[in-house]
């Protein structure tokens, strides 16, 4: 049971925002897009003011630099939703009544106070010392005075949502692990509940791509930095991997369990289809044939149930769902390589 006192604790402040966005009349999409468009005017109007760029020029850094204040606290409003619409999937897997589902269901899509206030803390530390320690990656801002400061107006509130962003995402895979230690009973003929969580890490894992992604479009479009092609492909690849588990591993318990029912039951099933063979034999040696059909249908029906027992997938996913992963990982890393050798080949 679930201590309603104790579990049902304060949102932190990052929850506050986003209930108040859910409470505008506007979608929470088009609230984000309205957001990022007037911070890139800011950052433009900005830099035409301090002379960092001409008047009406375009500035690829204030188009970067945006980004990664919105998607962050974006993607944690986005998978908080996933999360919600995964617990109703779920509810049948577990007999609990609806007081406490609901504050399970707070849980998984509210994070606490105190967490948030030290992740926000990290995030300011951190977001300045990128500015003083390496100023150079930020530029032209980084020339100005003012420059300087609407990179730190923008640069502290991304540390601020990017470190509760990973806090966000470590804190409910774990709590999707803990969802699954509840289920007392597993019916193999009926997943469609277990299944529910691997949407929310799938889409955890496409967040972490499309994050990763998106900055090597940047980096190279935009003509940010120069990177390596090589550290690149490899950094893709490790972030691949990384997608990979954060997908399997908070499922890993509820498949072991998984494994562990059909086993149990593969055991029952063919105890009895031992047991009904030997039956079976004894009596054609005692020539005792008294309502043989039906006793050899009870014998077919066992070994039908095995057959279709064996059927029975133990991953806590529907297919569908893991060859978009595989498909949302390594489709970039393919292209990126195709372009690689064309590009070689267009050279000789």
């Amino acid at each position: 049971m679930v201590d309603m006192n104790k579990e049902t604790f304060t949102a932190s402040w990052i929850d506050n925002l986003i209930s108040w966005i859910n409470q505008l009349p506007i979608p929470a999409w088009l609230f984000y897009m309205i957001a990022y468009l007037l911070l890139i005017l800011l950052a433009h109007v900005t830099a035409w003011t301090s002379g960092i760029i001409p008047f009406g020029s375009f500035g690829p850094f204030a188009i970067q630099l945006p980004i990664w204040l919105i998607l962050p606290l974006a993607y944690i409003h986005y998978l908080d939703r996933v999360a919600q619409q995964a617990m109703k999937k779920f509810h049948p897997a577990v007999n609990i009544n609806a007081t406490e589902f609901n504050v399970l269901t707070y849980q998984m899509s509210t994070m606490p106070t105190r967490p948030i206030w030290v992740m926000t803390g990290i995030g300011s530390v951190l977001s300045v010392a990128l500015v003083v320690i390496n100023p150079a990656i930020f530029q032209p801002l980084s020339k100005t005075t003012l420059g300087v400061v609407i990179l730190l107006a923008i640069g502290i509130p991304t540390g601020w949502f990017g470190w509760s962003f990973l806090y966000h995402t470590v804190r409910q895979l774990r709590m999707v692990n803990n969802m699954h230690k509840r289920i007392e009973a597993i019916n193999l003929f009926d997943l469609e509940p277990i299944h529910a969580f691997s949407l929310l890490t799938a889409r955890t894992s496409v967040v972490l791509i499309v994050l990763v992604g998106l900055a090597t479009i940047l980096n190279t479009v935009l003509e940010l930095r120069e990177v390596n092609d090589l550290l690149l492909l490899l950094f893709a690849t490790l972030i691949s991997m990384l997608a990979i588990a954060t997908f399997a591993i908070p499922l890993w318990g509820i498949h072991e369990r998984l494994v562990e029912e059909k086993q149990r039951i593969e055991a029952e099933n063919n105890r009895r289809i031992v047991a009904a063979l030997f039956e079976l034999h004894r009596r054609m040696d005692d020539t005792d044939y008294e309502d043989m059909s039906q006793f050899r249908n009870g014998i077919s029906g066992l070994l039908s149930f095995r057959a279709e027992l064996k059927q029975v997938s133990t991953w806590p996913w529907q297919p569908g769902t893991l060859r978009g992963l595989l498909t949302a990982v390594f489709l970039p890393i393919i292209l990126w390589t195709i372009q690689q050798s064309l590009s070689q080949i267009m050279d000789y």
